[in-house]
């Protein structure tokens, strides 16, 4: 056989060596990325009980419950009795539903990123973001049952203004108070300057109605 015809072969059979290299390195990729997603599942890092004491623990002492999250103890126990009732907060083999609830208060209250709810709760990143996702339903779904006017037609006069000399007759139509606030952000850094407020970090408009019993009738997240 001609040199010619030798080198041609041999380049042939390198090319065809190469491609056959680079389809089993894909699809070496491709099985261990399915594998680490969907059939390795991530357990707990620490005892089942390690969140659970920490909860306990935070709701028995004193004005601990407010510092940690943002609610008494009293409030926080009223809140997942109530979600629980409805149906639309569970405990699970993982969690509690009052861990869950407590989780979800605190990572809000104190912007806490899922690897630092891993750590403090000691459960698997899996866990945290669903039983977050979970107790933000049951919330969303609270919030339309509450946040909402008790008289949709107004016919009633607030017993704070007819009762009042100071506000009867001048406020007989009045139906609550209107005001905005600007709350902290986070947002993709490309969309941060349009969320940029005075202050200088990225805010997020929010309109708010109250009634004359400090109750919110109306919520417009901007």
């Amino acid at each position: 056989m001609p040199s010619n015809e030798i080198n041609g072969h041999s380049r042939k059979v390198k090319k065809r060596r190469c491609s056959f290299y680079k389809i089993y390195y894909a699809s070496a990729a491709i099985a261990i990325d399915y594998h680490m997603k969907y059939l390795l599942k991530q357990g707990n890092r620490f005892l089942y009980s390690h969140g659970w004491n920490w909860v306990r623990e935070t709701l028995n002492t004193p004005g601990e419950s407010y510092n940690m999250f943002r609610m008494e103890s009293n409030a926080v126990l009223k809140l997942e009795k109530l979600l629980v009732s409805k149906g639309w907060l569970h405990p699970s083999n993982e969690m509690t539903s009052l861990e869950a609830l407590t989780m979800f208060l605190w990572s809000c209250a104190h912007s806490e990123t899922n690897r630092n709810v891993q750590n403090k709760f000691g459960k698997s990143g899996e866990t945290v973001s669903r039983k977050f996702g979970e107790v933000l339903d049951s919330l969303c779904l609270l919030a339309t049952e509450i946040v909402k006017p008790p008289d949709f037609n107004f016919v009633e006069i607030p017993s704070k203004i007819r009762n009042d000399n100071r506000y009867w007759p001048h406020f007989e139509g009045c139906i609550g108070a209107i005001d905005g606030t600007h709350i902290p952000a986070i947002v993709p850094t490309k969309e941060q300057i349009r969320y940029i407020g005075r202050k200088g970090f990225p805010t997020q408009n929010v309109m708010l109605v109250c009634n004359l019993e400090m109750l919110f009738t109306f919520v417009v997240v901007g």
